[in-house]
């Protein structure tokens, strides 16, 4: 009992201490000479860590029933100068030869850390990291519970919120005056709402809020006045000013809505209040789902179509620097990104027309546009002087695609392009979700040169099983590890163990969402391979790489 590292307190039949080892007396505040002979409550004093009400002995539950007893799970120990430490306990009885209760021994430790490390798992796994909000998780949860409880006298209001000029601050100052702006919202917002209101962030700029016991017209003048104040709210960034608009979306419900139902509503009265202009309040009205289903197919497949004949889309390129002295290569390559120009002569972000043309069947069809002219590119006499390689996106589609295959076949059969210089990304997300076709594909295309990344590595949760399945040559860390890294010991470890499971496999690192000085001392720290972001590079118009400035490694 003196070596060993629990603390271990034994007691006579009338519930007084006989003993405390050296780790029971540091951790109770007591010495062993002036806890004998007291009762076990003044020296092992236990409380509920929840509520502070006292916690039941497991010393007398021993005594009276004879069997081994431990403590509740939220337990806390008092200690002699009233500091309290979170403990697990168990307690036993001492016998006699002849089979008669002589005492009780209690073993117990300091769990403090663990049950903090469980709470801020518990916590993270519900809250958004970036505004601390609730996260899309737990905000279903609620949903589901407040869908429950709802009824025609306590009706609850449900609003989607999704911000109108976020694109412009993130495209225009880089992902941290995103991040800061999306911050300084959610604080703006949660001032408007109630204690008992739920808010979410959904992900990326939408926002979510439940309203329990809300009445419509309440419900409509808290959105309105949550759409006021992001109109009164001014975002500032590097001597710029920005002006911040919303689109709500608001759908009451008595209860009689299911989750699925009442989620596709709201998210359709917010995209009919973008449609009707932006910056408004919409009410969910039944015929908004087939307004919009019908709307948005006939809208975006026309635009793409058009585009598409019209030849309206830009290649720019981004460039992927080595930043390690361990590169095999120490030449920059360019990720190729492609911009959309509507008729009235305006650019479309990528994001505004590549999920529409995913959802609408026309995303093999965008991607063979990036390939044929980026290989014109690479056919050209600016790039025969000063070749360099290029990673050209594939999608979910693409990868599915009967005819993909012989077509790359024909492409490199017939025009004078190294295989080498060409570098398929594919998202992580879409790789596994069609690993064997993926698996293939990667195989038939590297055996005549080309190389891969995967593109978004960690986003998923068996990242590590299946990249042994996958025959790459680059991962892409996930942005979302890296942009924070540089103040968050636990991105740091992320990255770190991605880049050298990715070592170990002779897999080359790409680290995305690179913003910043102090990301890329740490990235060269850790030892990534590459770098891509803002810190480095912008896109830029494909037909301006051979102008721009080489940075030092």
């Amino acid at each position: 009992l003196q070596s060993i590292g629990d603390a271990v307190i034994t007691t006579d039949t009338q519930a007084r201490i006989t003993y405390l080892n050296p780790a029971a007396e540091k951790m109770t505040g007591w010495c062993n000479g002036e806890a004998v002979g007291r009762s076990t409550s003044e020296v092992f004093r236990i409380v509920m860590g929840n509520t502070d009400e006292p916690a039941p002995c497991p010393v007398e539950n021993v005594l009276v029933s004879g069997c081994a007893s431990g403590l509740p799970q939220s337990a806390e120990l008092v200690r002699r100068d009233a500091s309290r430490i979170a403990i697990e306990d168990s307690a036993a009885p001492i016998h006699h030869s002849n089979g008669d209760i002589a005492g009780v021994v209690i073993v117990f430790h300091d769990v403090t850390e663990a049950r903090e490390m469980s709470r801020n798992i518990s916590y993270q796994a519900t809250h958004d990291a970036l505004t601390d909000l609730y996260n899309r998780r737990a905000f279903e949860r609620y949903l589901a519970d407040a869908l429950y409880k709802a009824d025609a006298n306590n009706p609850i209001g449900l609003l989607f919120l999704d911000l109108d000029q976020f694109k412009i601050v993130n495209d225009t100052c880089g992902h941290f005056a995103g991040d800061e702006l999306l911050k300084q919202i959610a604080h703006t917002l949660k001032k408007c709402l109630r204690a008992d209101d739920v808010f979410a962030r959904l992900g990326g700029d939408e926002f979510a809020v439940i309203l329990e016991q809300c009445p419509p017209q309440n419900a409509l003048q808290i959105a309105e006045a949550l759409r006021q104040d992001i109109c009164d709210f001014q975002f500032a960034w590097d001597d710029k000013a920005f002006s911040v608009g919303v689109s709500i979306g608001l759908v009451q419900s008595d209860g009689q809505h299911t989750l699925s139902d009442l989620l596709k509503a709201a998210d359709s009265a917010c995209y009919m209040a973008k449609e009707k202009g932006r910056n408004r309040v919409h009410v969910y009205e039944e015929t908004d789902v087939e307004l919009i289903r019908r709307s948005g197919e006939i809208g975006w497949v026309a635009r793409i179509e058009k585009a598409l004949s019209d030849n309206r889309f830009t290649l720019y390129a981004q460039p992927i620097e080595p930043i390690s002295s361990s590169a095999e290569t120490r030449e920059t390559h360019y990720e190729v990104l492609i911009r959309m120009t509507d008729e009235a002569g305006n650019s479309v972000p990528p994001m505004a027309f590549i999920p529409a043309a995913e959802r609408y069947g026309l995303m093999h069809r965008v991607d063979r546009w990036v390939i044929e002219n980026t290989f014109n590119l690479m056919e050209s006499s600016s790039y025969a002087a000063a070749p360099f390689a290029v990673a050209i996106n594939l999608s979910a589609m693409s990868i599915n695609e009967e005819g993909l295959l012989p077509y790359l076949r024909e492409q490199f059969s017939s025009r004078k392009i190294n295989p080498h210089n060409v570098i398929f990304e594919i998202t992580e997300t879409s790789a596994i979700a069609n690993l064997t076709q993926s698996s293939r594909m990667m195989r038939e295309l590297k055996s005549v040169g080309c190389r891969f990344a995967l593109d978004d590595f960690g986003s998923g949760m068996s990242s590590f099983a299946y990249l042994k399945n996958l025959p790459v040559d680059y991962i892409k860390i996930d942005g979302s590890f890296v942009k924070d890294m540089a103040h968050d010991p636990i991105d740091r470890e992320m990255v770190a163990s991605i880049n050298n499971m990715a070592h170990v496999m002779d897999v080359k690192t790409v680290a995305e969402f690179v913003e910043s000085e102090d990301i890329l001392r740490h990235l060269r720290r850790i030892g990534v391979d590459y770098a891509q972001g803002f810190a480095l590079g912008v896109p830029i118009p494909v037909t301006e790489i051979h102008n721009r400035p080489r940075r030092a490694a």
